[in-house]
């Protein structure tokens, strides 16, 4: 079913390349280098004859989606009184999917799974675009290159702790971000492309050159023995955040230049998994294990308002690109939309069945993605 336009939406001007839909062989060649080359690990496919049919299965859905749309099924019109609508639903994955990440044009989404699997999506009408042929057993986050020009994933699972930069024309791989202690659990380019931040086990903060992939520095975010689960740059880049636990659940403000800290956010009770900053520079948001959202001054350190109304771990929070909204993603299997200034929650979307592992904005605001056990839906503002 072919996803329906969106109402009342200009198109964003695309500086992202043109890319070919899919061949055949073009998912033959990328399953057969991702799913079917899958390590063994904590959630290991034991048997390989299974593994076969998971993969023969998960290339038989991609091509016959590819006849209806690849992977595009349509929502359905606001009702009175609703403030969001569902626009179109990605399918393909075959297991959970646990990075989303909207290209800085918001004409593409990229989209990495538990299995290893990294599609590329035409954000407006769902078309599957391009999979890459990974060889990781997990895809845990996404970031896009500031100019569109390059993707990186954060990979992990068995030796395959790695950064990879992606040309997301080709599909062809640039260079691999070694020097990960653990499972790339975050990734950050600079403002101004020149470095990529990520973030691991082994409580590590790793810096690398874009242009060489050399690691420019590696800074000790907390306890050798704990994780530091996300980071983010500030719109201008003098400063970076980052959230950790199990043990150390905290948030750190960074210096940039010098690797200094210059706040610890210690309101939290547990795990910090997800961090970002507000687009004017002047507050950060944290979401924890303890099921609050919480934003902070990032010129003082100071606890500016705690959101509450997840029932369980929240593990994904974004800002509106105005700064007004907050969106979170839960393993109460629901996506929140909140007033940034008040914490007022807004409105709850989604089908509050999949887990929500990860949520991002469009880069015009209108529209917001999610992750969904292994689907990706994308819902816009009511017109």
């Amino acid at each position: 079913m072919n996803a329906r336009e969106l109402p009342n939406a200009t198109p964003p001007k695309p500086r992202c390349h043109f890319l070919e839909l899919l061949t055949f062989a073009d998912l033959l060649k990328a399953w057969h280098g991702g799913v079917m080359s899958e390590k063994a690990g904590s959630r290991q496919i034991k048997n390989s004859r299974r593994k076969q049919l998971r993969a023969i299965a998960a290339l038989n859905a991609l091509v016959a989606s590819s006849l209806t749309g690849l992977g595009a099924e349509a929502g359905t019109p606001c009702d009175a009184g609703e403030l969001w609508e569902p626009i179109v639903t990605l399918e393909g994955h075959t297991s959970e999917v646990q990075a989303i990440a909207w290209s800085p044009d918001g004409a593409w989404l990229a989209s990495g799974a538990e299995d290893g699997s990294l599609f590329l999506w035409a954000a407006d009408t769902g078309e599957l675009l391009r999979s890459f042929p990974t060889h990781a057993r997990v895809i845990a986050s996404l970031a896009w290159a500031p100019d569109c020009g390059q993707l990186a994933s954060g990979a992990g699972g068995g030796a395959m702790n790695t950064i990879e930069i992606w040309d997301p024309q080709t599909g062809e791989p640039i260079r691999a971000l070694t020097e990960l202690v653990g499972w790339g659990f975050s990734t950050a380019w600079a403002p101004d492309g020149s470095q990529i931040m990520g973030s691991n086990g082994g409580g590590r903060i790793n810096f690398w050159d874009n242009d060489t992939g050399e690691v420019l520095r590696t800074l000790l975010g907390t306890a050798f023995t704990d994780y530091v689960w996300s980071v983010a740059w500030s719109p201008d880049g003098t400063q970076f955040v980052s959230g950790s636990g199990p043990f150390d659940h905290t948030a750190k403000l960074w210096d940039s230049a010098s690797g200094s800290v210059v706040h610890t956010l210690t309101e939290h009770a547990t795990t910090v998994y997800s961090v970002a900053w507000s687009p004017d520079g002047m507050q950060v948001v944290t979401a924890s294990g303890d099921r609050t959202i919480k934003t902070w001054d990032a010129n003082t350190g100071a606890l500016v308002q705690s959101f509450l109304g997840h029932s369980s771990t929240v593990l994904s929070v974004a800002w509106s690109p105005d700064g007004t909204q907050l969106a979170s993603g839960s393993l109460d299997r629901t996506v929140r939309i909140w007033n940034a200034t008040s914490a007022e929650l807004q409105a709850t979307v989604g089908d509050q069945v999949g887990l929500k592992y990860s949520v991002g904005w469009s880069p015009d605001g209108d529209r917001l993605a999610f992750a969904s056990d292994n689907r990706i839906e994308i819902w816009s503002r009511c017109p």
